[in-house]
Formats: C-alpha cells, structure tokens, sequence
C-alpha cells in the first residue's frame, strides 16, 4: 500500500513518537510511507520520505491509498482533502480524550469549541482509531453513528544511550543516600505530579526526579518550597532522550488525572522499571493490579502504600508487566493491527 502519514510537526511528542514507530514498522513490511507535516519543528528524523506541507497544499497527497492522520490540524487537512479525493481511505487516530485533555489546558469553554470542530472533522473520515476500550465507550456514547476502532499504543523496546555526563554523575551521586521516584512528562495540571510532591514529607528516604518541562512548572516549585521538600525535588527540564533516564529510577510514577494510553508508561515497563500509577480507567484497562501497583487520586497514603508495595515487591511487579508489555503493547502489535485495520477497507 502506498501510505500517507500527516502529522502537525516532527516534534517528539507522544502522537508524534506513535506515528514515527508506525512508519517504521509499516516500511518494515513492505509498504510504501511517505511524512507529511505542517510546522518546521525537527526532533524525530522518520526513515522515509517527509514533506513540509501548508494546509492548503493538497494535491501533495494525491495519489495514496491511505490517508492516516493525527491531531486536530492534520484531522481538518484530512476532512477537506476527503471531500476532493474521495477513492482515497482517510482515517484518523486519536490520541486522547479531547474535551478532557483541552479543559486542563485551555478551560471550559475554549475546549468545547475546540473540541466540537474537532470531532466534525472525524464525520468526515472513513475510519477513527482509539488507544482504550474506554476512549471507545466514551466516544461512541456521544457519537453513536460513527464507527471507532481501538489499537493499543506500542512501543519499541530500545536499549539505553548514555545521558549527560554531569547528569549522571550528580544522579549517582544522588543515589547514595535516596532511592528515586521518576517521572517523566509535559509539566500540566492534567498530569497530576504535585501528588508525588505531596507526599515526600512522608517518603523520606526518597527523591523525585522530574524530566520535562511545561505550564505547570513554577507551581511545582512554589509547592516544594512551601512543603520543605525542595531539596528532594530534582527538575533536570526537557530532555529528547527522557527515557535512557529511567535506569536511573528505583520506580516510576504516572500520577496522571486522565491519559490516552502512556507512552512513557510502556517505556518504563519495557524498560523493567517497576511503575506507580494513579488508578483511572485508561490505565487500568492496560495493566491489572498484579502488575502495576494503583492509588487514588489525590490521597497522599494511598500513594505512599504503592509506593512501599514497589519497594517490597518490586521483582514481582517488574516481571509481570514485562510479560504483559510483549503479549500487547510491542510496536510490532501495534503495526500488525494497524495493517489489519487499513486493510479491512479494501476487502
């Protein structure tokens, strides 16, 4: 098949990194991919052929038998190249749960604006991908007559480069007297991280080790400052290679209020670090119990419980989400279903 990908920039951000491991799986099997993408932000270099396109310009993918889409821009270019290149399958993966995701950083009614033009646009397509069954059942009860389809993320599971040498040597230094709680992450309200903050006081044979930058930043910092944890509150801001980090970690935490399916979650569990995660629906769905251990949301001693469950239990843990992780949620999965999905509009 000859493939179109549309993406808003090549940043590498979460959609960004699923497109990217989905061309190179599809360029593994024999397809023909091309990239096509709007804003001059060069993070991630694709291994096929990649266009800077404006939004206007589209007869740039005339020609293609899938037209696969990801996030608003690309979702409208993807909506009007539909009404003039109707032969041609246009479908759409999405990421999130949008009114959601746009509420925390935008407000309430912003977001339903938004949020409402987004989802005329996915009218439109011939196809829609979710990452949950719970990202399925909260779009199809709003929008019965369109037809979602739900593939979990996956992820490649690398191996790790060396990071910065005074990173590392301050990380080690670090580790001689704490054990370290990691994250990392868009620094936003949504991603709940002030939880981890919160209960340092209590944790005190721990450090959090915070990778990412973001809005929410100085709340952070002013939080820490006014807990007396400052100290044990390490902010090393964005890094590309966020997750040659997570050796480093003794466990990760994913504190999120609301998530499509985590990448970074997958990279720490690929990774064989043991995980915390805030028990919301989206994630449950991916890990039970027995393989990563869940709080509540806001309560300070549900989370340091999971966290002492990690600390006493981690083995376990570690070794029962690995064998999860290469059942579901390898990249390899993630391609085959993709291809069985774009497929099914041929047959």
């Amino acid at each position: 098949m000859k493939i179109a990908i549309i993406i808003p920039s090549l940043a590498q951000k979460g959609p960004i990194i699923i497109a990217y491991e989905l061309v190179k799986g599809l360029l593994s099997y024999g397809h023909n991919v091309s990239v096509f993408y709007f804003d001059n932000i060069i993070e991630l270099h694709f291994p096929c052929e990649v266009n800077k396109i404006k939004l206007y310009e589209f007869w740039k993918i005339k020609g293609f038998d899938i037209i696969h889409t990801h996030c608003l821009r690309p979702d409208i270019f993807g909506f009007i190249s539909k009404k003039i290149f109707k032969k041609t399958c246009h479908i759409t993966t999405i990421h999130n749960l949008v009114e959601d995701d746009l509420s925390y950083s935008y407000g309430n009614f912003v977001s339903s604006i938004i949020s409402g033009l987004w989802r005329a646009t996915w009218k439109g397509l011939d196809g829609r991908v979710v990452l949950t069954d719970h990202a399925y059942s909260y779009y199809k009860s709003s929008q019965p007559n369109l037809s979602f389809h739900r593939i979990y993320n996956g992820r490649s599971s690398n191996s790790f480069k060396a990071i910065d040498d005074f990173d590392s040597a301050y990380i080690c230094e670090i580790k001689q007297k704490f054990k370290i709680i990691g994250s990392c992450a868009v620094l936003t309200r949504r991603k709940g991280l002030e939880q981890v903050i919160k209960a340092l006081p209590i944790l005190e044979e721990y450090i959090f080790l915070l990778i990412g930058d973001g809005p929410a930043r100085e709340e952070l910092i002013k939080l820490a400052i006014e807990l007396g944890v400052l100290d044990r509150f390490l902010m090393l801001g964005q890094k590309n290679n966020a997750r040659d980090y997570m050796p480093y970690m003794d466990c990760y935490v994913l504190p999120s209020r609301s998530e499509g399916l985590s990448l970074a979650l997958l990279e720490a569990v690929s990774s064989g670090i043991p995980t915390v995660c805030a028990s919301i629906p989206q994630i449950q769905e991916i890990f039970s119990e027995k393989e990563v251990a869940y709080f509540q949301l806001d309560n300070t001693s549900s989370f340091v419980e999971s966290i002492n469950k990690i600390n006493n239990e981690g083995l376990d843990y570690q070794n029962r989400a690995l064998r999860r992780y290469n059942d579901c949620y390898t990249c390899d999965v993630m391609v085959v279903n993709y291809l069985n999905y774009y497929k099914s509009f041929f047959s």
